[in-house]
């Protein structure tokens, strides 16, 4: 059988988020990079949601909050195995070091 993916939701201020990920990559000459991020989280998500990133503490029926990075990009999320599914509450941008 195989492994059934998660279902991710977000809202559109999440969506406006990313997109300001991406505009700030822009000003730091890494946009290419910062969208290979992004998709790499978008796939950890969909299928390895409890396992990628860290575990910080359970948040009722939303499951467990975690918080994940790859490369700049880092996003914060609840994760629900029991129904499979993915709560992005936010993006962010970890700046490089001057």
């Amino acid at each position: 059988m195989p492994p059934i993916p998660f279902r991710i939701f977000h809202s559109e201020s999440v969506a406006d988020g990313l997109r300001a990920v991406v505009r700030l990559a822009e000003v730091f000459g890494i946009r290419a990079e910062v969208l290979a991020d992004a998709r790499l989280i978008e796939s950890a998500l969909r299928w390895i949601a409890d396992e990628f990133g860290e575990s910080r503490w359970p948040v009722g029926e939303m499951g467990e909050l975690r918080f994940g990075q790859i490369g700049r990009v880092t996003v914060w999320y609840a994760v629900h195995t029991g129904r499979r599914e993915v709560t992005i509450s936010q993006f962010g941008f970890a700046r490089p070091r001057a």
